[in-house]
């Protein structure tokens, strides 16, 4: 059972990380936002600024201020779970702990 523990794991692990990775790469808009579109003449004031978490929802600003974006946690949290997820099941794989919900 181990070794399925050990490709599930690193399944979770790969995917988890390429999702960060995409959040990385695609900052300063997060993927699945709504963002208000003001006019703005000029450069910006600034750069990727996290406001707050409101209703479920990340709330931040991609240029200092200007436009405000929401997006689901989800949008982060669920590569973020995939990754410790994996993280974990290839730790307890290797040390040979058991699932806590059986097999």
């Amino acid at each position: 059972m181990a070794t399925g523990r050990r490709m599930l794991g690193s399944g979770l692990l790969l995917v988890g990380c390429l999702g960060l990775a995409y959040l990385a790469v695609s900052l300063p808009v997060l993927p699945l936002s709504g963002c208000t579109a003001v006019g703005y003449a000029g450069e910006p004031p600034g750069g990727f600024v996290l406001t707050g978490v409101e209703q479920g929802r990340i709330l931040y600003t991609p240029d200092g201020g200007i436009n405000q974006c929401s997006t689901s946690v989800l949008t982060v949290g669920a590569p973020l779970g995939a990754t410790l997820a994996g993280a974990a099941l290839l730790v307890g794989a290797d040390r040979g702990l058991a699932l806590p919900f059986g097999t």
